[in-house]
């Protein structure tokens, strides 16, 4: 069985070999210099970006490709072009890190967005959002919005991905969902006020944000994007009240979903996402990802609550294991997962940048040793059953 058809089947809730194991697609700082780039070429360049993503094959045997690794891009496209510009600036910048300190940080400048490029240790995020002051009503999505050059260099990007295997592998396009997308165009402060004070404009915040969404990731279809991560960091109830997630953002998922259903996709949702497990469940969507112990109860509560509507990713603790822990406590973890029955291994949120490869390829050696045992149950299962009808045979021809 492919790579590609065992995550795909997985996230369908079919027939597999062997559960499929797929990493965030954050950069990591020693396979960065496996894969042989530089930061942050990595984040920028469409041959950069794919060389790093597809290592994440190579050294650590994930059964998929993550195409982007940088949250704020489909704002970056946005933000851009809203402002009248499809290329972007890079240059420095003075940021106010708090408390009166200031630092210099690589910036990117384009339209009405400036987008923070961070460190290779420390993710991009948006330092100046395009519409802080504005109302949703007064904003559109700009006709050009796939002209603009962030966008382009991605789809260059899955176009090499998808080659690089010839079909083979999985190409995922990470998508930021629009609670997450809204906080980046409006301001999060801004859009979590107004979920309170202004339900309507909130509304209209998170729909133009799903227009971008849908626009974006059908083009990224277009390219070769075998399936959509769909990222949502902010819609935890850790800033919003699981019945206006319901109400208000579960609508967004609903109909992106719609027009997504010939791809297979799975969302993520950050931090306390528990009480969102109701709500997910008539998303729309293929696949839940969530970290432990944000989701009490871990893979029997989310299957007791999705049922057959969804399979379950993840949950390997991304701190305390993947970035603290030892390649026997990954591979530990990993097949604790397995064996309460997840459907495809994944880091709880992210990949965070010390991350060695080691701790990586370990959550694969897991996926191979629980085949293993699984297959050596089956075994024996088996060779039980031809006893037991050896037996009644016998039993049944003494009988006569």
């Amino acid at each position: 069985m492919t790579s590609k058809k065992r995550f795909c089947s997985a996230l369908l809730g079919g027939r597999v070999d062997r559960p499929p194991f797929t990493a965030g697609s954050n950069l990591t700082l020693e396979l960065a210099e496996t894969a042989g780039v530089k930061w942050p070429d990595c984040i920028i360049k469409a041959e950069e970006m794919a060389k790093f993503n597809i290592a994440r094959v190579e050294a650590w045997g994930c059964d998929t490709i993550i195409s982007n690794n940088d949250m704020p891009a489909e704002a970056w496209a946005f933000g851009g072009t809203l402002g009248g510009e499809t290329e972007t600036k890079f240059m420095t910048k003075t940021i106010d890190v708090g408390g009166g300190v200031t630092a210099e940080y690589p910036v990117a400048v384009s339209g009405d967005i400036i987008i923070n490029l961070g460190s290779p240790s420390t993710n991009p995020s948006v330092f100046k959002s395009p519409c802080k002051d504005k109302n949703p009503k007064d904003v559109s999505v700009p006709d050009n919005l796939l002209e603009h050059d962030k966008h382009q260099e991605l789809m260059k990007e899955i176009e090499i991905e998808t080659e690089a295997y010839d079909d083979t592998v999985a190409v995922i396009r990470l998508i930021s969902m629009p609670a997450t997308l809204a906080g980046f165009i409006f301001g999060t402060e801004r859009l979590c006020r107004v979920s309170k004070t202004d339900p309507d404009k909130f509304r209209d915040m998170l729909e133009m944000a799903a227009d971008i969404d849908i626009e974006i990731a059908l083009d990224s279809a277009a390219h070769g994007a075998d399936a959509f991560y769909l990222c949502d960091p902010t819609a935890t109830t850790d800033l919003f009240d699981p019945k206006d997630f319901g109400e208000y953002i579960l609508p967004t998922y609903q109909r992106i979903a719609k027009k997504l259903s010939n791809w297979p996709t799975y969302v993520h949702i950050c931090g306390t996402a528990g009480p969102l497990a109701p709500y997910i469940k008539h998303s729309g969507f293929d696949g839940w990802s969530f970290e432990y112990p944000g989701v009490p109860g871990g893979v029997p509560y989310v299957k007791s609550v999705l049922g057959d509507e969804m399979s379950t990713i993840g949950a390997v603790q991304t701190v305390a294991t993947l970035m603290n822990g030892t390649p026997e406590d990954v591979k530990k973890e990993s097949l604790w997962w397995l064996r309460q029955g997840i459907d495809v291994l994944m880091p709880a949120c992210g990949t965070p940048a010390p991350a060695t490869n080691a701790n990586m390829r370990a959550m694969h050696e897991a996926v191979m040793e629980f085949m293993e045992e699984t297959d050596n149950m089956s075994s024996t299962r088996w060779k039980v059953s031809e006893f037991m009808s050896g037996l009644h045979a016998g039993l049944k021809e003494r009988g006569r």
